[in-house]
């Protein structure tokens, strides 16, 4: 049996990370989809075929699949026109029932047997996962007859929901689904229209899900794939060739890779990730899921809380909570990252033109690549800072910041005489 991966797409509201496709953010030393790579590869799924933008950027990382023990073939979609077009690029490689996978599902494993388990029953030609929830306005939403689909309904309305089953993004397909996939218009939704359509004409099952859907629609959504992923850790693995300070402390699930150093007094409350070649400073205290990856710092004296760093970033001192720092960041001494509001509702986020509820109370900065922030600077809760950004010393952000801009605070020198 096959999975196809949808690897492909502007990822337009996974601002400041969206340079590369959010299946590459790295979380525990692995992008995102290698970690769903490896899960369906747990199941027995072997060959896989993967849909990606045309920057190669996946296709670097994972390369065929023979060093992750798999087989994996390429299709390229060069613009994003929706997931069922990506699909139809790959239609000739596919002869057999297959997985669609989103590749945020890094718990695919686990998953592949509830829909294998309907499949076994013999009188359905494809088969969706869903999840029952109260709010279900933001998904596609199930259409149901008994054990059946009938169809999906996009987001709909408040109080028009035909049921409270959400798609989570994971499916089960004969080949059959593919004629019929060809013969509907190419448009964005194209995949949702040809599964109305099939639910006509053929049997569509579907299950249920329970537990939390992990799901990579915006940045913060980070926090819950690092969080299954580190729920996965056991024990503490410190490598041998890891640099471990007598002095420190460490306890709890903490994973520390070749080459880091974790110097004098510095203090590790896992989970932890510290990835290969890293480096936490003297006095540092790393606490609640914190991931930092390969060759990045956290300097002296710094407090970080629930924090995800991509690699070769550098911080020094300073107080850095619940916030997302990319790749090749340098972040100046005595960084705030304000995270919570004083009426402690909600942190919403503007993406594009409209307001998010994120459902988190504690969201920091989401800081993109390459950013430089000068000493003292301060955000407030469920900031963005645009990749190649420039923060001024002493200023405070209120504002989301675009890519490439200069933010900074004017400051006026008042000089005062002598009283004496």
């Amino acid at each position: 049996m096959q999975a196809v991966l949808l690897a492909a797409g502007a990822s337009s509201r996974f601002f400041p990370f969206n340079l590369t496709h959010k299946s590459s953010m790295s979380l525990l030393g692995k992008p995102i989809i290698q970690h769903t790579v490896e899960s369906l590869r747990s199941a027995g799924i072997k060959r896989f075929i993967i849909i990606v933008s045309d920057d190669g950027v996946i296709m670097r990382y994972l390369g065929d699949g023979a060093s992750l023990g798999v087989e994996i073939s390429y299709v390229v979609q060069p613009s994003a026109q929706g997931a069922g077009e990506g699909l139809l690029r790959a239609k000739s490689m596919i002869s057999e029932w297959f997985f669609l996978v989103n590749p945020s599902h890094v718990d695919a494993g686990e998953l592949t047997q509830l829909l294998m388990d309907r499949k076994t029953r013999g009188d359905v030609k494809a088969v969706m996962l869903c999840k029952e929830e109260e709010d279900v306005q933001e998904y596609g939403v199930l259409n149901t007859e008994g054990e059946y689909v009938r169809g999906i309904v996009e987001k709909p309305l408040r109080g028009e929901e035909p049921t409270h089953l959400r798609t989570v993004g994971m499916y089960l397909f004969s080949p059959d689904f593919l004629t019929t996939l060809a013969e509907v218009p190419q448009e964005h939704y194209m995949l949702e229209t040809a599964i109305n359509r099939f639910a006509q004409s053929h049997q569509v099952g579907y299950m249920q899900m329970t537990g939390q859907v992990l799901t990579l629609k915006y940045p913060w959504h980070l926090f819950g794939i690092r969080d299954y992923l580190m729920s996965q850790i056991t024990t503490s693995i410190i490598h041998p060739e890891a640099h471990i300070h007598p002095t420190s402390h460490i306890e709890g699930s903490v994973i520390i890779e070749k080459g880091a150093t974790v110097d004098a007094y510095a203090v590790i409350k896992g989970p932890v990730y510290v990835g290969e070649g890293a480096y936490i400073g003297t006095h540092t205290l790393l606490r609640d899921g914190t991931n930092i990856e390969k060759n990045s710092v956290i300097g002296a004296y710094m407090e970080a809380k629930n924090i995800i760093v991509q690699s070769d970033s550098k911080t020094h001192s300073g107080v850095c909570e619940d916030t997302v720092i990319g790749r090749n960041v340098r972040i100046g001494a005595a960084i705030t990252t304000g995270n919570v509001r004083f009426d402690r509702d909600n942190i919403q986020v503007l993406i594009g033109e409209k307001k998010i509820d994120t459902k988190r109370r504690a969201l920091g900065c989401l800081i993109g690549d390459e950013v430089n922030t000068g000493i003292g600077v301060m955000t407030m809760p469920g900031i963005i800072i645009g990749t190649g950004a420039i923060i001024g010393p002493g200023t405070v952000v209120h504002a989301h910041i675009p890519v490439h801009t200069r933010y900074y605070r004017v400051l006026t020198e008042t000089v005062s005489k002598s009283l004496i």
